[in-house]
């Protein structure tokens, strides 16, 4: 029964491979051999709480009864569990993300350049999910296109504000702070030293509790972006409530 259970497993055929083993296990119940090939069964199936619970019966035969079987359910249990293991860290969810970023520019400044970048951050679980503010670690890069086409982190002044203090996700999952890039009009003696320049894009990174929750950019491309020497605007920390 074990022989054909293997040859219908190889086969493809799942169902009589476990018809098979259930028939072996009336004639030898608890066998460590029977059990193991049931385990193998369902992990073919994919079915890994099911393969789990027959490698521990195995394991619970002993190592004197379960002979090279006891440890093969050792093994399998233990790739069972890193796998478990990796699918929970790769499936949970983030408890903050970042929303769409919106570009504002204002049309009122005729001299220079002043535009708002505005961020959501938003609480994955919805309103009244707890989040520390004091946590929050939101990092902004501006950064400019010169007169020869080439990108350059900005030398503008930059001002962040919550839109809505206070920030703690109670009336909303979604709490917005804006970044305002401003590059006045540059003096001769600046157009020498910086060149001609004009705003050219961002890149947002959020990390919350040291971990990354997620970036934007746009253009993309400034996603690889490499500067040759640090001097991107960031945002000032201060915004967020340290306890």
């Amino acid at each position: 029964m074990v022989d054909a259970a293997r040859e219908v497993r190889r086969l493809g055929d799942m169902h009589a491979a476990l018809e098979s083993l259930r028939a072996a296990d009336l004639h030898e119940p608890q066998h460590p051999e029977i059990l193991s090939e049931m385990a193998l069964t369902y992990e073919a199936m994919q079915l890994a709480d099911k393969a789990e619970i027959a490698w521990r019966n195995v394991l619970a035969l002993g190592e004197a009864a379960g002979g090279g079987y006891y440890n093969l359910a050792r093994k399998h249990l233990d790739v069972l569990q890193d796998s478990a293991k990796t699918t929970a860290l790769n499936s949970s969810v983030k408890p903050l993300g970042l929303g769409a970023c919106q570009v504002l520019p204002d049309k009122t400044v005729v001299k220079g350049q002043k535009i708002t970048l505005r961020i959501p951050l938003i609480a994955t679980q919805g309103a009244g999910t707890p989040v520390d503010p004091s946590q929050v670690d939101l990092q902004v890069y501006f950064y400019d296109k010169l007169a020869d086409g080439s990108v350059s982190p900005t030398h503008a002044d930059t001002h962040t504000d919550w839109v809505s203090p206070p920030v703690d996700w109670k009336d909303s999952a979604e709490e917005l702070v804006d970044v305002t890039y401003y590059m006045p009009e540059l003096r001769p003696d600046e157009l020498r030293n910086l060149g001609k320049r004009s705003y050219h894009g961002y890149v947002v990174k959020l990390f919350y509790q040291n971990q990354f929750m997620g970036e934007q950019a746009e253009p993309k491309s400034l996603l690889d972006y490499k500067p040759q020497s640090p001097g991107a605007a960031g945002l000032n920390n201060a915004l967020f409530p340290k306890n």
